[in-house]
């Protein structure tokens, strides 16, 4: 395509038609990752998303935590808290993958900000069995936050020692093993050992936006 588009152009010295070349590359591959291959990530997260819930469910039920099984089905969220909350981590992973083109600190920041989202993410499940509300679940999040980044840091580095669609797929494969350790871990119990921090609203600026975005997409 890039080459059939050169001949439509008056011709040029060698140097510009590789400049141009190099452009329409850019543009033609932008659009394949815009058309086709970010929303079929986007569509694979969602369905992974409802068989990560399926597993934690299954594994709560197979070690017979009586509490957390006895509130599965009496305590799930809402529809509207859960488009809430999935509104809340994507806009949080878009605020993380901005965040990476700072200079010099781009990087750091990215790591931390995925590693405090997917410690979240992990326990997410178990609180969400647990019948705990979208706001318990980031109040204590962000109470422990140092506990939660440290939790998803080594995951985070892991992903992050390839290219990030490789990256993607070796999360989506691991993913549901975390979730499995943060239901057998008794957080109460770790972060009462840990050194308090304070509390750090991770979650202040992506909630603001996630609420102007579903006003938004409601008409509200």
């Amino acid at each position: 395509v890039a080459s059939w588009m050169l001949h439509l152009t008056p011709p040029h010295n060698l140097e510009a038609e590789e400049e141009l070349r190099e452009r329409l590359m850019a543009i033609l591959d932008l659009l394949y990752k815009v058309l086709w291959l970010y929303p079929a990530y986007i569509l694979s997260f969602i369905v992974n998303d409802k068989w990560y819930h399926d597993i934690a469910k299954f594994a709560v039920t197979l070690h017979q935590q009586e509490r957390l099984t006895s509130s599965v089905s009496s305590n799930q969220s809402g529809p509207a808290e859960s488009l809430y909350s999935v509104v809340l981590v994507t806009v949080f992973f878009v605020q993380a993958v901005f965040t990476s083109f700072l200079p010099l600190i781009g990087k750091p920041l990215y790591y931390l900000n995925l590693s405090l989202l997917y410690g979240y993410y992990c326990f997410d499940y178990k609180w969400v069995l647990a019948g705990w509300s979208l706001e318990q679940r980031i109040n204590f999040f962000e109470i422990n936050w140092s506990y939660f980044m440290g939790f998803g840091g080594p995951f985070t580095l892991l992903s992050m020692c390839f290219p990030k669609l490789i990256g993607a797929g070796l999360m989506a494969v691991m993913f549901p093993l975390c979730v499995l350790v943060a239901l057998r871990t008794d957080v109460n119990q770790v972060v009462s050992s840990t050194l308090p921090l304070g509390r750090l609203p991770v979650f202040r600026f992506a909630a603001s936006q996630a609420t102007t975005l579903i006003q938004l997409l409601l008409g509200t």
